[in-house]
């Protein structure tokens, strides 16, 4: 229900709308790309998304429990995500587990904010776009593994469709099952600064543990 929430947001062309668009426009992230992934947009209010699924039925405890809303000092719940284009995260089955959110404003902070932990979603056994990558890692024989979903999204619009993401964590052993299930080469593709390199060398080694061909 919140992903239809926040697909429909983006569709109803506001301002913040028109805004979060051009955002991605720029991106190179097409309407079909849009469709694709399910990209939404969070609402400015505090409740758009808490008002909604109350009004859904949704019960205080599943709120609680799913990972889109803070708790104020009162008590009182409001929404984690606003202003943001949301990039829902899949499990491998293809069901959503959780959210990422990237800011429309370049003030805002912080740049990128992620659904925490739940029952249904733990970073180190998701990949992100998996769903969608696995009949191409499976036709081509090999995975290609990026840092972040935004730039597992670029891949994508570029043609190269058998690539996943990992989570804001280090890559992990249970990452590397995930990816041995469905092909036993890996290429990594991190970002070529001092940070990236460091995490390559790290996956490198991790990688190989699980006896996958790594490049």
């Amino acid at each position: 229900m919140a992903q239809d929430f926040f697909v429909r947001n983006l569709q109803r062309r506001s301002n913040e709308a028109q805004s979060a668009l051009k955002y991605l426009s720029n991106r190179g992230i097409s309407e079909d790309i849009i469709e694709r992934f399910s990209i939404g947009l969070s609402g400015s209010g505090w409740r758009d998304l808490l008002d909604y699924l109350i009004n859904k039925g949704c019960s205080q405890e599943n709120l609680e429990q799913s990972g889109l809303f803070s708790m104020g000092q009162s008590g009182n719940l409001y929404d984690k995500f606003r202003s943001r284009i949301i990039i829902p995260i899949y499990n491998a089955k293809g069901e959503p587990i959780a959210f990422g959110g990237r800011v429309t404003q370049e003030e805002q902070q912080p740049k990128y904010l992620n659904s925490p932990e739940t029952k249904a979603f733990i970073k180190r056994k998701t990949l992100f776009a998996l769903h969608l990558a696995k009949p191409h890692i499976k036709k081509l024989g090999y995975t290609i593994l990026t840092e972040g979903y935004m730039d597992a999204i670029s891949m994508h619009v570029h043609g190269f469709e058998n690539t996943v993401a990992g989570l804001g964590t280090a890559f992990t052993t249970e990452q590397a099952k995930l990816i041995g299930q469905n092909s036993r080469r890996l290429v990594l593709a991190y970002d070529n600064d001092t940070a990236g390199i460091q995490a390559t060398i790290r996956a490198v080694d991790l990688a190989r543990d699980a006896y996958l061909n790594v490049q």
